[in-house]
């Protein structure tokens, strides 16, 4: 009589563990890598000095975004622009590029919201010439990307640019989509 209490308790551990072993690991997947395109807002100071003007204007780009783990990717950043008016100034920005961090700070089902950081250079003209400077100005920011379909996102974002880490240059306001290579879910 004893046997029988015994042989339903290791009946039924073996059951559990055999539905444990069969069930595949629960690795959260990694996001796909993406590339996006998109218009942005952008207002840059015309040079490296507090009593140059403003100017505004607005830019197109592409972007590259590698997931590094589930809250950390890399992104590049590359806008391009022949629209900013410096009549006073002999100094025109015509692109902007950029090297930062998306770091998720909340993701929902579809969507969520991220802070991004990292260093910014430019290509300008000054005069007669042009200028690529190294990335010395840092970026700060932030945005939401909205996944819109399996292979689709709409992104927003914001971010401040300054030089050499005190000295503000400017800004963007970017709002872009966002295409997978393979699909969010």
């Amino acid at each position: 009589m004893r046997l029988v209490p015994f042989s339903a308790a290791v009946g039924v551990s073996i059951g559990l563990s055999t539905t444990v072993a069969g069930q595949a690991p629960s690795t959260p997947r990694l996001a796909p890598v993406e590339l996006g395109v998109g218009v942005d807002a952008t207002w840059l100071r015309a040079g490296l000095f507090l009593d140059e003007p403003v100017v505004a204007g607005p830019m197109m780009h592409v972007r590259a975004t590698q997931p590094i783990t589930r809250k950390l990717a890399i992104e590049g950043i590359f806008g391009m622009s022949r629209w900013f008016t410096t009549k006073d100034v002999d100094y025109r920005t015509e692109a902007l590029y950029a090297i930062q961090i998306k770091q998720n700070i909340w993701r929902g089902t579809r969507g969520g919201f991220f802070v991004t950081y990292g260093a910014a250079g430019s290509w300008t003209r000054v005069l007669v010439y042009n200028q690529l400077t190294p990335p010395f100005c840092l970026t700060a920011g932030g945005g939401f990307q909205w996944e819109i379909a399996r292979r689709a996102a709409l992104r927003v974002d914001t971010q401040g640019v300054l030089f050499a880490g005190f000295f503000p240059m400017g800004g963007r306001l970017s709002t872009g989509v966002s295409i997978p290579l393979g699909s969010y879910r």
